[in-house]
């Protein structure tokens, strides 16, 4: 049944030779169960036999054979098709292993502790990497199969949560479809837990083991005791950097040579925790910054523990300045606020007492008075704060007081390369037409957008177009015209807009201004 070819299969064969016939005959019959029975059905067909086998046994069996797994070399197999194309398909087991094997670990969710997520996980990343063309001569995936599978079994866990690494595996593989395959198993387990994805999310975020945006440890040469480096794993600037140091606390530039050929593995590991630690980063910084756009509102006690108090966000946390809603002797109200090691202070310096269930959300500037924002201007400048993205500095825009001006009209008669304009729309996955004058004398960029009513707590679908006018005269350029919104085909009117999004749409607006305009000296 199985194939002796490969590290599995000889080491399922030698297991064989040195059990007791009670347990070849257990074995036997469990394999012979998971190839005729599908996931589904596990706990009917296949529960019975691991309790027969003992779990404990089970689990430490099948924790074996996915070590050796994980290390097996990828190997790619030829063939053609019927038309006669050669086509390649990467593997790590000889067939029918890998199908087997597949089978195998989705029967290990049964009795599962940290130790299976952990194995698991390094299976789904392992098996879900890319091969690289310069070392393997093969690219593609090292087994689609064995990935999946394991990500299958992940999902599959109950008594111990695999959230957290299922969001570490999402961010590591490159794969688009087994991403969204975790996208898919995250969103089956919010709703099982009655709670929003991306309340799933915050709550488990792995944090890396770092506090406060800050992780050290020492390794130390088991060849030469008196060599000693510790390294340091920081939050800097918005940014997570790995720093090595010797015995004397003097910074090196580089891991030490003789560091890496003795520990290779603890060392490769350090490294890709910092990376996965900084794609993180990146992902919750993007998060905060839409959050920030649709001005989201999160629960006081739930962004204490998601975002104040998480190692790893922490920091980017009191780089921003938030509003929180709190009670007042005019009843509830909005209060701007700097947060610094889970104290609040406001504009006065004072401390502001928020409690568990008020709300608190990114404040946007254009909320500000101009004394205000010059106030959070200065505050941000004199602390040498670097933002995790552009706020208290932020261009804003405002509904002009005069009823007579057409705001579609703001950025109306600006002079444009067409060329900049089309490259920058292909870019940002926006439509463009390339306008061929007399054919074309009209075209526009249009894009979507989040917005809200006002009041309302859901964003919406927003579409933009930007208009554009041909100049006979100068094919190259167009002539920037109106600004028109609409959802579902339906027109809008820039009234129904909160604040935010209005402000927010127009600096799109300029953005494609700024970015698509002539040089000066070229008008």
């Amino acid at each position: 049944m199985l194939n002796k070819e490969d590290v599995w299969g000889s080491s399922v064969t030698e297991f064989f030779d040195y059990a007791d016939e009670k347990e070849q005959l257990l074995w036997s019959y469990f394999f012979e169960k998971i190839i005729e029975t599908t996931p589904r059905s596990y706990k009917k067909q296949i529960l019975p036999i691991i309790e027969k086998i003992g779990k404990n046994s089970f689990r430490k069996i099948i924790h074996n054979w996915l070590e050796i797994v994980i290390l097996a070399t990828p190997k790619t197999a030829f063939y053609q098709d019927e038309s006669g194309l050669e086509h390649e398909r990467n593997y790590l087991l000889e067939y029918p292993n890998e199908t087997i094997f597949a089978r195998l670990i989705r029967a290990l969710p049964f009795v599962a502790d940290q130790n299976s997520i952990d194995l698991l996980s390094e299976l789904a990343i392992e098996a879900g990497k890319n091969r690289i063309a310069k070392i393997d001569k093969i690219t593609g995936i090292a087994s689609y199969k064995l990935s999946e599978q394991a990500i299958y079994a992940l999902a599959d866990i109950e008594k111990v949560t695999p959230i957290s690494s299922l969001l570490s595996i999402q961010i590591q593989l490159q794969s688009l479809s087994l991403k969204k395959l975790i996208e898919k198993k995250l969103i089956q387990i919010a709703k099982k837990q009655k709670i929003e994805v991306i309340e799933l999310l915050e709550n488990y975020l792995p944090d890396y083991d770092l506090e406060n945006g800050f992780l050290e440890g020492e390794i130390q040469s088991k060849l030469n005791p008196t060599k000693i480096y510790a390294y340091q794993i920081q939050v800097i600037e918005n940014k997570v950097k790995l720093s090595w140091f010797d015995v004397n606390g003097k910074k090196l530039k580089t891991v030490p040579i003789a560091l890496k050929r003795e520990f290779p593995h603890k060392i490769e590991k350090l490294k890709n925790t910092a990376i996965e630690a900084q794609k993180t980063l990146t992902l919750q910084r993007e998060h905060l910054e839409k959050a920030y756009l649709t001005q989201k509102k999160f629960n006081y006690s739930h962004w204490k523990k998601a975002y104040a108090n998480h190692g790893l966000l922490g920091v980017i946390v009191e780089n921003l300045i938030w509003q929180v809603n709190i009670d007042t002797q005019e009843g509830k109200k909005w209060k701007t606020v700097w947060s610094s090691f889970g104290r609040f202070v406001d504009i006065e310096k004072n401390p502001v007492e928020v409690k568990e269930n008020d709300v608190i959300r990114v404040l946007h500037p254009v909320l500000l008075n101009k004394k205000e924002l010059e106030y959070w201007q200065y505050f941000i400048k004199q602390k040498e704060i670097k933002q995790p993205f552009q706020q208290i500095y932020r261009n804003t825009f405002e509904r002009k007081t005069d009823e007579e001006i057409d705001e579609s009209k703001r950025f109306e008669g600006i002079i444009l390369s067409q060329k900049k304009l089309r490259m920058f729309a292909k870019i940002q996955g926006w439509n463009y037409k390339w306008l061929t004058y007399p054919k074309m004398n009209r075209s526009f960029v249009t894009f979507q957008f989040d917005y809200k009513i006002d009041n309302s707590e859901k964003p919406q679908k927003l579409e933009i177009e930007f208009w554009v006018e041909a100049l006979p005269s100068q094919p190259q350029k167009v002539k920037t015209s109106v600004v028109r919104l609409y959802k579902k085909a339906q027109p809008l009117s820039f009234e129904i807009l909160d604040k935010v999004t209005f402000s927010e749409l127009f600096r799109a607006i300029q953005r494609i201004v700024n970015i698509s305009s002539l040089d000066i000296t070229n008008n």
